[in-house]
């Protein structure tokens, strides 16, 4: 008999199913599975593949809580904030008239002109959009249009594969 030892999880129901190689996918059965001492301890008589599974619950009440979206909404705000912010930077000093009527000479000579990189302007572009269009969407029981959903999580895939 194969004993799993695996710290226990702050929400949700784990399983641990093995690798069926008849039916060559994961079974429907799980191990046997007991919490021991803060600890989830896994028994399996047999000796294939294992994976564990870790089923959330959608209105856990430690992640729905009102504090926690409020801290998100916090960060992702003042993470598009900033993002915003130093995409302005980034306008301002790609456009040189306005780089001298706004910044003083001090800051020109600050800033190495070879530092004028397009590429890291529209990598923080980029990334403000990826913000903002997750900051919108994140809640799902908002959205009104599910055609939607999938729209915006084509366009958060291909700003992921952006930044890679």
């Amino acid at each position: 008999m194969l004993e799993i030892t695996i710290g226990v999880f702050l929400h949700g129901k784990i399983g641990i199913r093995w690798w069926d190689i008849t039916t060559n996918s994961w079974s429907s059965e799980t191990c046997k599975v007991e919490e021991i001492d803060g600890y989830y301890v896994s028994k399996c008589t047999h000796l294939t593949d294992f994976t564990l599974l870790v089923d959330g619950i959608k209105t856990d009440p430690i992640l729905c809580d009102k504090v926690l979206e409020i801290v998100n909404y916090i960060v992702s705000i003042g993470s598009m904030f900033s993002l915003l912010v130093l995409n302005v930077i980034y306008i301002i000093i790609l456009i040189p008239p306005l780089s001298q009527k706004i910044f003083s000479n001090i800051f020109l000579k600050i800033v190495p002109k070879s530092d004028k990189n397009i590429a890291a302007f529209i990598y923080s572009f980029l990334l403000f959009l990826f913000f903002f269009i997750f900051t919108l969407f994140t809640n799902q029981d908002q959205v009104v249009i599910k055609t939607g959903c999938y729209i915006v999580a084509a366009l958060n895939y291909w700003l992921l594969m952006t930044f890679v």
